[in-house]
């Protein structure tokens, strides 16, 4: 009997370590936005994944999905993410910003880049 109790305790330990992964993504995608240049011409969800590479080693597929879902409830899925960091991407030529592909996982800003954006 013991040994129910215990399983149904690590479970509902594992589900709020989730639900608290969960939560801080969400606050993640609801920060501030940095500030970055009008010549950039930047949507706001554009800024926000840009903001979210600067303050992140790594930004994750589930990362972007949580910013998408705070604008219209949706999760999206992984093309309108690749689709967005596609444009940033063409945006930012001649800007020294890398937003390097980590396959299968998400996204990341090199070391150069991320102190670019900080300044």
């Amino acid at each position: 009997m013991t040994v129910d109790y215990r399983l149904k305790y690590l479970e509902m330990q594992e589900k709020l370590e989730d639900l608290q992964e969960v939560n801080r993504q969400m606050i993640d995608g609801f920060a501030p936005v940095s500030t970055f240049p009008l010549s950039w011409k930047l949507t706001p969800i554009q800024s926000r994944y840009l903001s979210l590479l600067a303050k992140r080693e790594l930004a994750t597929h589930e990362n972007f999905a949580a910013i998408h879902t705070g604008f219209d409830g949706h999760a999206p899925d992984l093309n309108l993410v690749k689709v967005h960091i596609k444009r940033i991407r063409k945006k930012l030529e001649g800007v020294p910003v890398n937003i390097m592909t980590i396959h299968g996982v998400g996204y990341a800003l090199d070391l150069a880049s991320r102190g670019y954006l900080r300044t």
